[in-house]
């Protein structure tokens, strides 16, 4: 008879840097949330296969998809910090960079908001999205990215580029705290409009002199 096979090598399923068996409580306590991080990264494959990206939404009628989100916002404070389980085991933050995961949403799609803003200013005249009583889900977009903004400049990390920028539409750097009926918008759009046409047509006889 011929010999038994030789047992089949395994991969050893954590990092040889990082001990088997934890010795103290955080790094215990870490293990153990292994299996809860695996199910949110399944979670949120499951996202990027149904949308085609990572960028799961805060207003999500889904609540699988809205509890995505916090903890979206958990694993960059955890990368950020060097906590966690992306700290003590490095391969799950390599597997949500190659799962297209955003490290910096708000920096890597900052010229994205900006038009958007932009956009906005030009339509109801003012830089405050939450202004207005009826808040759909691009104005709580912009409201979330100007309170980031505001964020960074108090800690002085938004660039003078970008602060001029925002300065130029308007932005204040205290968040509006009261809202505007459609009935007032709608007047206020309305004598923008006016405006900007007795400002073409003015143009326009200075031209013709």
């Amino acid at each position: 008879p011929g010999r038994p096979p030789s047992p089949r090598t395994q991969k050893p399923l954590f990092s040889t840097s990082f001990p088997e068996v934890p010795t103290n409580l955080r790094d215990m306590l870490a293990y153990a949330k292994l299996g809860t991080w695996e199910k949110k990264f399944c979670s949120l494959l499951r996202f990027r296969m149904m949308f085609g990206h990572c960028h799961c939404p805060f207003d999500a009628k889904e609540q699988w998809i809205g509890s995505l989100h916090s903890w979206s916002a958990q694993q960059r404070k955890a990368w950020k910090d060097g906590t966690g389980v992306l700290a003590l085991f490095p391969s799950t933050s390599k597997r949500l960079t190659a799962a297209g995961f955003s490290w910096d949403p708000w920096g890597e799609n900052w010229e994205g908001h900006y038009q958007s803003l932009l956009l906005f200013r030009m339509r109801y005249g003012h830089a405050s999205p939450l202004s207005l009583r009826e808040r759909s889900r691009e104005r709580k977009a912009l409201a979330m990215f100007l309170r980031r903004m505001r964020l960074l400049r108090r800690r002085g990390q938004l660039s003078e580029d970008k602060t001029d920028k925002l300065a130029g539409l308007g932005v204040s750097w205290v968040a509006a705290t009261t809202r505007v009926s459609w009935e007032d918008e709608d007047k206020r759009f309305r004598r923008a409009q006016k405006r900007a046409r007795e400002d073409d047509e003015g143009t326009g006889q200075v031209d013709a002199l």
